[in-house]
């Protein structure tokens, strides 16, 4: 709050005091992207992002990997979220590896990709698995093009293309 108590400080949320930064519809930011507090994203990041609480809006597109405590993708990720908590909307798009302790994805969603449930998550400890996905050589015929996965573990999942269900959304612990 300020001194007046009236309104929140630049920069922070009124109920909490935590930092927060907005990543704009129409702005793309090349690089990595730290905070301490929350970020979201309309716009579009190339690059890796460590915060506290990320959010991908609709309109927003992460090409990179993404460490947090908790991650709320209704956007685009390309690129290894690793997260105490990782919920994907039916409005997202995700193609990477998900290292979670809780997942909830809505139905919906459309994933490409491995999750994995893990006991303890490090949100320090993100994967960069984009070098795989951007090592296909485009101008081969498909068939030649094909990328391995990332190696699995004996507990890891494969995600389905998308997710589709009656249900409005699927909690994994």
């Amino acid at each position: 709050m300020s001194k007046r108590g009236d309104k929140p400080a630049k920069g922070r949320l009124p109920d909490s005091g935590e930092p927060f930064s907005i990543i704009a519809a129409g702005l793309t930011i090349t690089g990595k992207v730290e905070s301490e507090g929350m970020v979201h994203i309309e716009g579009s990041v190339d690059g890796d992002v460590h915060c506290r609480h990320l959010t991908v809006g609709k309109g927003g597109l992460v090409s990179g990997n993404v460490s947090a405590r908790t991650v709320e993708v209704m956007g685009e990720t390309k690129g290894s979220i690793q997260a105490k908590k990782v919920i994907i909307t039916a409005s997202a798009k995700v193609f990477g590896e998900v290292i979670h302790e809780t997942l909830v994805i809505e139905s919906g969603a459309r994933l490409n990709g491995f999750y994995r449930c893990a006991d303890r998550v490090d949100p320090a400890g993100a994967v960069d698995i984009r070098q795989r996905i951007g090592s296909a050589d485009l101008k081969a015929p498909p068939s030649s093009r094909r990328i391995m996965p990332p190696r699995r573990e004996p507990n890891d999942r494969p995600m389905a293309a998308a997710v589709r269900g009656k249900s409005e959304s699927t909690s994994l612990h």
